[in-house]
């Protein structure tokens, strides 16, 4: 229960995250994403699961964003590679 506490706390900052990434123009739409997030935000949890940190929120956060950085910028890439095989 602690695990989807934490997940459902973190929910306004991944949905900030992926407006953030709206801005930037990586994605048409942030409720794409939203999925991917909580994903990825739950992934985050359950490695650092048993460790002490003193700024976790924030350390969450921040890798958060990393994470969905990294999995935007595969996604892109996969699209562009499907793309090219569509014009052949």
């Amino acid at each position: 229960m602690i695990h989807r506490a934490l997940l459902q706390t973190l929910i306004p900052a991944s949905l900030a995250s992926c407006v953030i990434a709206l801005w930037r123009r990586h994605i048409r739409d942030p409720s794409e994403t939203l999925g991917p997030a909580m994903a990825l935000a739950s992934e985050l949890l359950v490695d650092w699961a048993g460790q002490s940190r003193q700024y976790c929120a924030p350390d969450i956060l921040s890798a958060l964003r990393g994470r969905l950085r990294r999995w935007l910028l595969k996604e892109k890439a996969a699209m562009r590679t499907l793309a090219q095989f569509d014009h052949r």
